[in-house]
């Protein structure tokens, strides 16, 4: 969504910015933007920022969608034995940026559930999953302090 593609295209500026040569920024993509299958991402990156939210019954955004049918085909490919080298996003770090309104019960569903996904595909969280309130006003960067860890 909007507020999502927002402070994560903030907290990009600011890494940007900040940059120690360490680390660059490769890009931003939506969910449906994503050029490669979920379980290529290890191997292409080293670290995945995912920025979403939750919206009606806990459902993803529609341009999240097919991320998180990404995730769950890579998991079902796992349970079943494919892939055969362990956990498709071993070496991967991950964090989460989740956006949703704590009026409704599902609140941050959605975000919760891709975290989790993440770590069951091996992925390593390399900060705590980030929850903010879609209500108040703009974000100040809420990632923009954290730079990845070495694995």
């Amino acid at each position: 969504g909007g507020n999502a593609r927002r402070a994560i295209t903030k907290c990009v500026r600011a890494w940007e910015r900040e940059c120690d040569g360490s680390y660059a920024v490769e890009r931003v993509v939506a969910g449906c933007e994503l050029d490669c299958p979920v379980d290529e991402l290890a191997s292409r990156y080293e670290v995945l920022i995912v920025a979403t939210s939750s919206f009606g019954e806990g459902d993803p955004p529609e341009n999240y969608l097919p991320f998180l049918l990404g995730l769950l085909r890579a998991k079902e490919a796992a349970a079943r034995g494919g892939g055969g080298g362990g956990p498709p996003l071993r070496g991967l770090q991950h964090a989460v940026l989740g956006f949703g309104q704590s009026v409704f019960a599902t609140y941050q569903n959605c975000p919760r559930w891709t975290d989790k996904l993440l770590g069951e595909l091996g992925s390593r969280r390399f900060v705590r999953r980030v929850e903010a309130e879609e209500a108040l006003p703009p974000l100040r960067a809420p990632l923009a302090h954290v730079s990845p860890s070495p694995p």
